[in-house]
């Protein structure tokens, strides 16, 4: 695939130093179904996909609980993928590329910054939204191509993901202006990434499957190797895996975090601010996948097992995984499946 800022040749302009502006996009779209949006003092629990839609997947919510942001596909257009954020209890269908395909992946803290993907030419492309306007193609920096983005800081100004060199490498977007992240001189080859809150500490896995962080232009290498999803706000607590078992790693050292019953494989997704709560999924044959929560007073369980402790109900719903939580550790966004429907849920669990 040729470089981002070739493909938006004649479709965009430009916006400021490595993004442009897509001027083909329509304005974004607003369901007329709402969902009642958790209050996080109450242990709740909701389905985060309209009737009218055939899937839907929580990926995300931003630090203060009040949007999550994701993908849907409608029931009549099936085979369509759609970025979408839900804020109040709507859900909002964002624009961008030409494909009809697209996903958000991240939001910054306030919900008001979107990052994600989109079909753009031949290929897919880096995206961003912000607040209502039409969504801005992210632009590789200059020897890398194939630049998506994966999270982004509270404040929406550092945005980072992964591109493409010989090898998967580090991208970082400040303020708009691209830049492959760097070992010294060479360019830092990574299989993951996260960034904190404040977007000044990075987290991800190399490419000899170990985890590390990158703070004041310094590497710091995680005990015990691992994979690496996600990073905690306050960028002390790093969440994934060794091998079939999740792990956070505190301050370098490394913490499992048990297993569900019947489970053979588990993986942790992410983490409040200070890492304190930590969700994810596990695997297991017979029991496929359920999601976790875990807190080190209560170690892992099921959300499912939380919700139904404090007398939430989930009928007919299989809670696959928990992907994202807020930064007090209480509002969970996650994807499950009820009566055969891939549907995207939200739950409170207060501590």
């Amino acid at each position: 695939m040729a470089a981002i800022a070739a493909l938006v040749v004649g479709c965009s302009t430009p916006n400021s130093v490595g993004t442009h502006v897509l001027s083909n996009t329509s304005a974004p779209l607003i369901t007329g179904t709402s969902t009642r949006w958790p209050d996080p003092d109450r242990t709740h629990f909701a389905s985060l996909c309209p009737p009218d839609y055939y899937r839907c997947v929580a990926s995300a919510i931003s630090a203060d609980g009040t949007t999550a942001v994701g993908a849907a596909s409608t029931a009549d257009d099936e085979l369509s993928t759609f970025a979408v954020r839900w804020r109040a209890g709507r859900l909002q269908v964002l624009g961008g590329g030409d494909r009809r395909s697209s996903f958000a992946d991240a939001v910054s803290g306030d919900g008001r910054t979107i990052v994600g993907s989109m079909h753009l030419g031949d290929g897919r492309a880096g995206g961003m939204w912000i607040g209502d306007d039409p969504p801005v193609v992210l632009v590789d920096p200059v020897g890398v191509t194939n630049s998506l983005p994966e999270e982004i800081s509270n404040d929406g100004t550092v945005i980072v993901g992964l591109g493409l060199t010989r090898h998967r490498v580090g991208v970082r977007w400040r303020a708009g202006k691209p830049e492959p992240l760097r070992d010294g001189s060479e360019i830092l080859w990574l299989t993951s990434i996260a960034i904190s809150a404040s977007g000044d500490v990075v987290a991800g896995t190399d490419a000899r499957r170990e985890g590390l962080r990158l703070r004041g232009g310094q590497i710091e290498q995680l005990e015990s190797g691992g994979n690496v999803d996600e990073i905690s706000g306050d960028g002390r607590v790093m969440v994934g895996s060794i091998g079939d078992r999740a792990m956070r790693w505190l301050d370098h050292k490394p913490q499992p975090l048990g297993h569900l019953p019947g489970a053979s494989t588990c993986e942790a997704r992410a983490a409040s601010d200070d890492g304190s709560r930590i969700v994810g999924l596990c695997t297991g044959r017979g029991v496929g996948k359920i999601a976790f929560i875990w807190d080190d007073v209560s170690g892992m369980r099921s959300v499912a097992a939380v919700l139904r402790a404090n007398g939430v109900a989930t009928p007919g719903w299989i809670l696959h995984r928990a992907l994202g939580v807020s930064a007090d550790g209480v509002t969970l966004v996650g994807d499950g499946s009820r009566e055969g429907k891939h549907e995207a849920w939200i739950a409170t669990i207060p501590r």
